[in-house]
């Protein structure tokens, strides 16, 4: 048990020491994860609260203002580059593991029909009348 906590401990001093855009990249990730878990959230939402959520938690986690910069300066620049993370974020989703998803739903089939991986074909359509 004593090297279970060692480890998560050393798991987590790892993502401590991690900038400052990958944390707001990962968050956005597995907010994204999240709400895709809410059955009563709608699926076409959860790009734009992903995008949002990057510009709120860059705001949080960027590092201090420089005295030199300007507080609104510091704040634009801090809530463009979130918004950019999140889109980054949603877009590694869609394009990258979107697509790992599927690949291990064909792999594993009985994957295939589970609340994470749902990937059930669409129902076929009636032959046309002729």
């Amino acid at each position: 048990m004593i090297d279970y906590l060692n480890q998560l401990l050393q798991w987590l001093d790892k993502i401590q020491g991690l900038s400052a855009v990958a944390l707001v990249f990962l968050s956005c990730i597995v907010v994204g994860y999240a709400l895709r878990f809410i059955k009563r959230f709608p699926n076409d939402g959860i790009p734009v609260v992903v995008i949002l959520w990057g510009a709120l938690a860059m705001l949080i986690i960027a590092d201090p203002r420089a005295s030199t910069m300007p507080a609104r300066i510091w704040t634009t620049r801090n809530l463009l580059v979130g918004l950019i993370i999140g889109l980054a974020a949603w877009m590694a989703h869609n394009f990258i593991l979107a697509k790992l998803e599927d690949f291990i739903a064909k792999k594993i089939p009985s994957l295939g029909d589970t609340a994470f991986f749902n990937r059930k074909p669409a129902p076929p359509s009636d032959p046309p009348k002729v």
